[in-house]
C-alpha cells in the first residue's frame, strides 16, 4: 500500500513494507556504520560554531549545494545507498 503526501515543493511517497523488518534492522545498522556523518559547521557573529546534529550528503558527481555561505560538494555513493537507490527507482521511477 502506498500513501501519497502532497505539498507545494512535491511529493512523499510511503510505501509500506518497502523493506522488511529484518532487511530495515539490517540497513539501519549499516548505514549507522558505513555513512561518514560529519558535524557541520557555520559561522555566525564571527565565531565558528558547530551544529549538535550529523549530516551525510552523498550525491552524483559534480552536484552541491551551498548553505549558510558554505559549498557542500556530494561524497560518492556508496552500495548500500546504491541499493537504495536503484530499489527507489525501480519501484517508484524517480530519482533521489
Amino acid at each position: 500500500m502506498k500513501t501519497v503526501f502532497d505539498n507545494r515543493d512535491g511529493e512523499v511517497v510511503l510505501t509500506n513494507n518497502f523493506y522488511s523488518d529484518e532487511q530495515s534492522i539490517f540497513l539501519f545498522q549499516t548505514l549507522l556504520t558505513e555513512i561518514d556523518w560529519r558535524h557541520e559547521t557555520f559561522k555566525r557573529f564571527g565565531k565558528i560554531l558547530t551544529l549538535s546534529r550529523k549530516v551525510a550528503f552523498y550525491a552524483d558527481i559534480d552536484i552541491d549545494y551551498v548553505y549558510a555561505n558554505q559549498r557542500h560538494i556530494g561524497l560518492k555513493w556508496n552500495a548500500s545507498l546504491l541499493d537504495i537507490k536503484q530499489k527507489n527507482i525501480r519501484t517508484h521511477w524517480c530519482l533521489l
